[in-house]
């Protein structure tokens, strides 16, 4: 494509998904099917299947922290000055296990939606 002399690359492609099954090579029926509905093998992942593991990889340097011994130098919060009570030393802790909880709990709802539909398909 050229515009005003210039010469640019023309635009990717859309992303549509896939229109054939990689694994049996079948038409997709619906575009925003999970796994195909065949042969039952998993076209893509949901969101919350990320989120998930984001927060899973997330919580692995926070709790390293914590076994390291690294303790947050802030011991008040910003802004609100003396009002609320310090940080407990243990915040590390507290924050890497609820990132390993809420990790764990997001990525096996998106792994029981993609179960879900894989039981529904004739494969």
């Amino acid at each position: 494509m050229k515009i005003l002399g210039l010469e640019f690359p023309p635009p990717p492609p859309k992303l549509e998904g896939y229109t054939k099954c990689p694994n049996c090579l079948e038409p997709i029926v619906r575009t925003k099917s999970l796994v195909c509905v065949k042969c039952g093998y998993t076209l893509r992942i949901p969101l919350g299947g990320w989120i998930g593991a984001l927060l899973l990889v997330a919580s692995l340097p926070v709790l390293v922290l914590w076994v390291a011994g690294v303790r947050p130098q802030i011991n008040v919060i910003p802004l609100v000055g003396g009002l609320l009570p310090t940080l407990p030393p243990d915040i590390l802790m507290w924050i890497g296990l609820l990132f390993l909880f809420l990790g764990g709990v997001v990525a096996f709802a998106a792994a029981s939606r993609i179960h879900a539909e894989a039981a529904r398909s004739p494969a």
